[in-house]
């Protein structure tokens, strides 16, 4: 008896030991294992912003200037040559919903807010110069940045935000020549 509880009764309570020492390791592993948190987005899908344009030839008119909000109501101002005068029009209007969306997805997931205005300084002669002031209203960076056309494709941006940037100019052209005001006179 001597030898059984000399050699066994320790092997025994390493036994028993292993055994509690693995049912306590099971309880504390979850039963379904865990799913890594998808990253934050900065902007929320339903974010506010200020947004400013103003798009000109050098020396040629119609200069066009637009100041929007987050409702999609904007502010736009524009010259008109008629009979060899021009004329200043002022007009408010909004954007169509499917045309704001596609705004807010180039802002959103091109991250138009964080371009860094040194990257987009390509510099053509007899080109369309612009001014772009895109603010979001949340802790993140904005974008003020003044370019001509040619940086829409020949910047230093990478891609995915490269090629929303090129969609981003190629919108606003589309978007100026649907909602300029038209001379009343």
């Amino acid at each position: 008896m001597k030898f059984f509880l000399k050699c066994f009764l320790p092997i025994l309570f390493a036994a028993a030991f292993t055994a509690c020492s693995s049912s306590n390791t099971e309880k504390s592993v979850p039963a379904h294992p865990s799913i890594p948190a998808k990253p934050k987005d900065a902007l929320a899908p339903d974010f506010k912003f200020s947004f400013f344009i103003m798009g000109t030839e050098t020396g040629y008119e119609p200069c066009d200037t637009w100041t929007m909000d987050t409702t999609g109501t904007m502010v736009v101002e524009t010259f008109v040559t008629q009979n060899g005068k021009k004329h200043e029009v002022h007009g408010i209007a909004t954007l169509d919903p499917q045309d704001m969306d596609s705004l807010r997805t180039m802002i959103r997931f091109g991250k138009l807010y964080t371009i860094d205005s040194a990257d987009l300084n390509e510099q053509c002669g007899s080109a369309e110069y612009y001014a772009i002031r895109l603010v979001p209203l949340a802790p993140v960076s904005a974008l003020s940045a003044t370019l001509d056309s040619c940086a829409a494709d020949y910047n230093l941006l990478l891609e995915p935000q490269r090629a929303y940037f090129r969609r981003f100019i190629d919108w606003w052209e589309r978007m100026r020549l649907k909602y300029r005001p038209m001379d009343p006179g």
